[in-house]
């Protein structure tokens, strides 16, 4: 179950807080990682226990309606969800059962919050359908669950808090966990019975070894993966590099120079793909456009479909969009000058000071007030880089990309090509 792009990520994150501790010991790092693997297996077996907890409670649901029913001469409700086949499957599995055992969450004791979920299965559209649909068969009861999980469970608010409770790190492990339960289900046929396998731990012995070898290889060697940043990073001091890019390029040269099994684009997707996911996960603080100072990625992705400018990063260390900077310009009391912009919208007041937005602030502050600016802002240079590459330069390609700041119009890279788009000259 636990594939190659998870165990990229724990790296990271293992990477990451042995960086933030005073007691540094690499030699910790490898028992950290695969104790946290360990715990996103137990968030698997957590979230297909959830499953089985609601259609228990869905029956003493029925149990108690069938009494009703019965003392006021009713005829009883229909069993078509309660008899669910492949709920019946999944609740008998020996191997489910067995890892139930040693979960950190028992929902036995979240009756209540299961309740609530229950309710909003029972509610549901698709639900109705399903019971009113008049058809008998083993693929419709799995595609209910499926649909269960898919539009009750996946995206729950407030399942996130209850397991961010338990475990601080799972809200990051459900966005690749949820596929994995939803691939379960559909593993799962009229001939399954209580042997049924559910998704191992580790796929096989390759990716636990690829495991240790590139946590191992992060920790002990990032002084020298560092030594090699500093030394091909152009026209940027390595000190303004993001603590958190620059976690991660120690990491992704970790993995591109020891495993060479690997092919080094796979590499490269893999990293530049978990540099965007990090990014999108963060909590963009949009005051100028909309007054709120909790914007959500999916939030931002709207305003960018509405004004493209918004997906153009002007201020890369706090993220700032032309679109904020023209708002702060635009909207009263306006904003006139770099000081003015920078209240509104806290450009510049980043890590570099405004080394690297100022003279493109200036530029629209110019545009925006029809004044002649003299000052020139160098062009983007392009370097498009061959899709197949050696090694043992293709980490100085990464280490470009990390540090350079986003082009204008928003990106970085065009993924899959390797276009990188470099404001300084070389």
């Amino acid at each position: 179950m636990i594939n190659r792009k998870l165990i990229r990520i724990k790296a990271v994150q293992v990477a990451y807080a042995h960086n933030l501790s005073e007691a540094r010991r690499p030699e910790d790092g490898e028992n950290i990682l695969l104790s946290s693997l360990g715990t996103a297996y137990d968030l698997y077996n957590t979230m297909l226990s959830l499953m089985v907890e609601i259609s228990r409670l869905a029956l003493r649901a029925h149990e108690a309606q069938a009494t009703r029913a019965k003392r006021l001469g009713l005829s009883e409700p229909s069993r078509k969800f309660v008899d669910n086949r492949f709920m019946l499957q999944l609740e008998s599995n020996r191997q489910l059962q067995e890892n139930r055992k040693a979960q950190r969450l028992d929902w036995t004791n979240e009756e209540e919050f299961v309740r609530t979920l229950y309710n909003k299965v029972v509610e549901s559209d698709f639900f109705r359908d399903y019971m009113e649909s008049g058809v008998d068969s083993y693929e419709e009861d799995r595609e209910l669950w499926r649909k269960v999980y898919r539009y009750v469970i996946v995206d729950n608010e407030s399942i996130d808090d209850l397991l961010e409770d338990v475990n601080i790190y799972w809200n990051d492990d459900r966005f690749i966990i949820d596929t994995f339960v939803l691939k379960t289900i559909n593993r799962f046929s009229p001939e399954s019975n209580d042997d049924q396998p559910l998704l191992p731990e580790f796929r096989n012995e390759e990716d636990l070894e690829f495991a240790r070898k590139l946590v191992f290889q992060a920790l002990n060697g990032a002084e020298y993966y560092r030594s090699l940043i500093a030394q091909n990073t152009r026209n940027w001091d390595v000190e303004r590099i993001a603590f958190m890019d620059n976690v991660i390029l120690v990491t992704a040269l970790a993995e591109l120079i020891n495993c060479p099994s690997i092919p080094v684009k796979v590499t490269l997707d893999e990293y530049i793909d978990l540099k965007a996911r990090v990014e999108t996960r963060m909590k963009i603080v949009d005051m100028t456009a909309t007054g709120d100072d909790n914007i959500l990625a999916e939030e931002k992705a709207e305003l960018i479909a509405k004004d493209p400018r918004y997906g153009n990063v002007i201020c890369r260390c706090n993220v700032v969009t032309e679109g904020e900077i023209l708002y702060a310009l635009r909207t009263n009391p306006k904003a006139t000058d770099l000081d003015g912009v920078k209240r509104r919208t806290r450009a510049q007041m980043g890590r570099c000071q405004g080394g690297f937005c100022t003279p493109h602030i200036m530029e629209l502050i110019a545009k925006e007030n029809k004044i002649n600016n003299t000052l020139h802002v160098p062009p983007p240079l392009s370097l498009t880089l061959p899709y197949e590459s050696p090694i043992a330069s293709s980490w100085i390609w990464l280490v470009r990309f990390f540090c350079t700041p986003p082009q204008m119009d928003g990106s970085r890279l065009c993924s899959r090509h390797y276009k990188f788009d470099l404001f300084f000259p070389a």
